[in-house]
């Protein structure tokens, strides 16, 4: 519970900072920054899984049998 208070401290921070970053920044010469490039602690965890393979898609189609989406 105090981690989760912590991180939601944080979080508010990295916004404003993000924020003040974006409203002084030189358009020309840098880009505007995201608040979850400052949040150090989920660097590691927001990775993206990989797409299934074929297999995995006929074994998903088996199993969870019905309409396609379009």
């Amino acid at each position: 519970m105090a981690e989760a208070r912590d991180r939601a401290c944080w979080n508010r921070t990295f916004a404003v900072l993000a924020q003040l970053y974006n409203a002084n920044r030189d358009p020309k010469h840098s880009q505007a920054i995201d608040p979850v490039q400052y949040f150090p602690w989920d660097q590691g965890q927001q990775k993206q899984a990989p797409p299934p393979t074929p297999e995995e898609r006929q074994m998903l189609r088996r199993r969870y049998p019905g309409q396609r989406r379009k």
